[in-house]
């Protein structure tokens, strides 16, 4: 089996990044991103009614796939659900509203581009000196940070909005490493 090679950043990498964020509006784009899941797209175009503040979920359409039953709800982090008030309280939107998360004037969309975010999350990796950081990498980090925490691989394959199970399998071989790692460390013969 070919297995695709991807970035992902350490938990500790994770913690520097967050540390080093000036802006509440590039906390929240990194956080839809680490501890939601989203991809790139869906972090760019999402709306202000796709958050449930009560219950702490985020529900959103796979950006991949189109109709009701690609549908998934995601819990909201309390890091996120905290930079999420802070940046609407900022930026005075309604979260009742319809609008965008994130809306632009300049954009023919209504919503930041996908490469205002990758500038973004450049700008932090290189303020942090982490080359593997960019907006894939955080979803990767997503769900390799689950699987590290002992998540079921099809829990894992749901928040991602995956289809099929073979596109979440590749963060089992982070997994495989690991153990690999720790079967070295501490068997007593696995040296000889």
């Amino acid at each position: 089996m070919l297995v695709k090679q991807f970035n992902y950043i350490s938990k500790e990498e994770s913690k520097i990044v967050l540390e080093s964020i000036k802006y509440v509006k590039h906390k929240v784009i990194v956080l839809l991103m680490l501890d939601a899941g989203l991809r790139v797209s869906e972090a760019c175009s999402i709306k202000c009614k796709n958050f449930d503040f009560k219950n702490r979920t985020l529900t959103l359409q796979s950006a991949k796939k189109k109709g009701a039953k690609h549908l998934r709800t995601i819990p909201i982090s309390n890091r996120l659900y905290q930079a999420i008030g802070e940046y609407l309280k900022e930026n005075r939107v309604s979260i009742e509203s319809d609008s965008f998360l994130f809306p632009s004037s300049t954009s023919s969309t209504g919503h930041i581009s996908r490469k205002t975010m990758w500038e973004a999350i450049n700008l932090i990796s290189k303020k942090t000196n982490i080359p593997a950081l960019h907006p894939h990498a955080l979803r990767h980090s997503f769900a390799t940070h689950l699987l590290e925490g002992g998540a079921d691989l099809r829990a894992v394959q749901m928040l991602l909005g995956h289809a099929d199970i073979s596109a979440t399998e590749i963060y089992t071989h982070v997994q495989a490493d690991r153990l690999r790692g720790i079967h070295h460390q501490f068997h007593p013969r696995s040296r000889q």
